[in-house]
């Protein structure tokens, strides 16, 4: 457990810096594995962090599969807490995607979770959300990019291309 648990960090890690090949090999290592010992609240959780990596990456229809599946096996093992995680997740990508309407559905979901575990998030998520406000992303402008790889940092010419 200690080595799949080890690929989960380092996936989240490697996201967070842009390396995605590696993300997406880590977690998929780490899934199978926590799968393999019968660990499904962590095999969940891999599998939640590879559609946050493949979202990034623009791969939108994998993403959707691995967050919704990650949130079916949250709410099977009882995990309130990881289920309204990953409806975010989902409510944040149909939002990317230009579906406001299932953007708001997921984000209600979320909501109401947080408030039935009585988490603090719930208090700053609005009844409806500000999904039918602001910039809709374009599916077809690939994959995001951090504010990090958007701004180059004084001096840097190379960052931020």
């Amino acid at each position: 457990m200690g080595e799949a648990d080890t690929l989960i960090a380092l996936g989240v890690v490697r996201h967070r810096s842009g390396d995605y090949a590696r993300a997406v090999a880590d977690l998929t290592l780490a899934m199978r594995l926590h799968g393999e010992i019968g660990n499904r609240l962590r095999e969940a959780s891999a599998l939640h962090t590879l559609g946050h990596v493949q979202q990034r990456t623009g791969d939108h229809r994998t993403a959707m599969a691995s967050l919704v599946r990650a949130r079916e096996m949250y709410c099977e093992l009882g995990d309130p807490l990881g289920e309204a995680h990953a409806s975010t997740a989902i409510s944040e990508l149909h939002r990317e995607l230009g579906d406001n309407e299932a953007a708001l559905a997921d984000h209600d979901r979320a909501r109401k979770l947080f408030e039935r575990i009585g988490h603090p998030k719930a208090g700053r998520m609005t009844r409806i959300g500000t999904m039918t406000s602001g910039p809709v992303r374009n599916p077809q402008a690939g994959p995001r990019k951090s504010a990090r790889q958007r701004v180059a940092p004084p001096g840097d010419p190379g960052k931020g291309r």
